[in-house]
């Protein structure tokens, strides 16, 4: 009997061993197949997601063979842009773009992806146009361009024609190095040229690696800083020392300096501006346009104008972060070891960042219709900007005949909203073509009479005659639209 219970007992302990595998193998079972159930579940939702992002691929990689054909004429074009755009005006920008330079790499059989996009090709970091963005720089084409120009620098230190004061808050908001912005002022001199401590101010920023920036260089310098302008340093002592004034000053690495004018024809050498690179920040005139259409949008319709603009940051928000997912999800795709199904680490970010995509996509067609529905609705002030951008070309124009007669931006826009305290107020919320005629009126009124106060008595026709071209023309244009 004892013997028959030991078997007994042996037999069930072999029985429960058996049903504890058993057991423990249905449940691995169970486990597996809930998880392939998962994996199933996300790679269908992957397969169905990567479809669209395969035609997207798809477009992507022949404009990429085709970008790669021509990417000698695009890098011909953007060294002749880097070397010879700088002083140009936006007008005469464009048109060297898309006349000479083309023209050169035709005759020369060199292929050339048109139409030229010069900002895409040097300003393709991920972060570059927000960064410029966040420092204050305004978005239209000249600014993008003279931040390249200045940025890239082939030849010494930059010369700025900024009759808008555009560069000079972007350099004043720059960091230094850190690509962040605010919290640069404190590192930046500001100097005027006819400052009695300009000299010293440039040697202290020489030997402690602080930026200058010098205003109001209409013409050549009455200081010698040869060495400074041309770079001509020495090392001595296992330092690098640079003369200024006839004092040698230890050279910081560091240091920059930034000359700048207001004027859109400052009388400078040939001899002087050849060792600076001469970048002009002088606004087109539909740029201008557009500047004085933001500021009539804030006076009439404060509300439409920062929805408006948060419509525009939100686009270019959306835009970099579809990039960014999408070369995220490139890099992850392409490093995947073995089968993605059963890389669970890997296939759950890839749904998500596919679903991400979908979503930013989604937004911006989102963002892009209201933009449009906002620009119907302020259509109608369109007039007033670009009336007041013709003002502003009269009056630029009048320092051509005297520098004293030079406006300021600044000061215009003071001009252009007093005109608006005395033009009547919309009556219906919506139609206010009225009450922009009146406007109109007005702002040509004040500015003629502004102008003329300053006038001598030989100049007045010539003003009065063009600032009746410029309404004439302004005229002509809306008749023809």
């Amino acid at each position: 009997a004892d013997r028959s219970s030991v078997e007994a007992h042996l037999e069930l302990k072999e029985l429960r061993k058996k049903y504890d595998e058993a057991v423990n193998s249905k449940l691995q079972q169970e486990t597996r197949k809930k998880t392939k159930e998962t994996n199933l579940s996300l790679a269908s939702s992957l397969i169905k997601g990567l479809r669209a992002q395969q035609r997207r691929w798809a477009k992507a990689h022949d404009e990429y063979e085709f970008d790669l054909n021509k990417l000698g004429g695009s890098c011909s074009v953007a060294a002749a842009f880097l070397c010879y755009a700088g002083p140009l005006t936006a007008e005469y920008r464009e048109r060297a773009l898309t006349g000479p330079m083309l023209s050169s790499c035709r005759e020369a059989n060199v292929m050339l992806k048109t139409p030229v996009d010069v900002i895409g090709y040097l300003a393709a970091g991920d972060n570059t146009r927000a960064e410029w963005r966040a420092q204050g720089l305004p978005r239209d084409q000249t600014c993008s361009e003279g931040a390249i120009l200045v940025s890239k620098c082939p030849r010494g230190w930059p010369f700025l024609i900024d009759p808008h004061h555009q560069a000079l808050e972007w350099i004043l908001q720059q960091s230094s190095g850190s690509g962040k912005a605010g919290g640069f002022r404190d590192v930046v001199k500001q100097v005027h040229v006819h400052d009695e401590n300009l000299v010293s101010t440039i040697q202290n920023a020489v030997e402690f690696g602080v930026s200058v920036v010098v205003e109001g260089v209409d013409r050549d310098l009455e200081v010698d800083l040869e060495d400074i302008l041309r770079h001509k340093t020495r090392v001595r002592n296992n330092a690098v020392w640079v003369t200024i004034m006839d004092k040698e000053v230890e050279y910081n690495p560091a240091f920059r300096i930034y000359f700048i004018t207001n004027r859109q024809f400052p009388r400078i050498s040939n001899a002087f501006v050849s060792d600076l690179m001469l970048v002009n920040f002088t606004c087109s005139g539909s740029e201008l346009s557009n500047r004085i259409l933001a500021e009539v949008l804030r006076m009439e319709r404060p509300k439409e104008e920062e929805l408006r603009q948060k419509l525009l940051q939100d686009e270019e928000d959306l835009d970099d972060t579809v990039k960014r997912n999408q070369e995220t999800l490139i890099s992850i795709l392409c490093n995947v070891q073995g089968n993605i199904l059963e890389s669970t680490d890997v296939l759950g970010p890839v749904t998500q960042l596919k679903d991400d995509m979908a979503e930013c996509l989604k937004a911006k067609e989102s963002v892009r219709a209201k933009l449009l529905k906002e620009e119907e609705i302020t259509k109608q002030y369109k007039r007033v900007g670009e009336h007041g951008a013709r003002m502003m070309r009269a009056v630029a124009q009048m320092s051509t005949i005297n520098n004293m007669y030079f406006v300021t931006v600044g000061r215009f826009f003071q001009i252009f909203r007093q005109t608006r305290k005395t033009s009547p107020n919309a009556v219906v919320e919506i139609d206010a073509s009225e009450v922009v005629t009146s406007w109109i009126r007005t702002l040509t009124q004040g500015i003629y009479a502004h102008v003329c106060h300053a006038l001598l008595p030989e100049h007045k026709l010539a003003w009065l005659l063009l600032l009746a071209m410029e309404v004439d023309v302004g005229d002509r244009d809306e008749a023809a639209a």
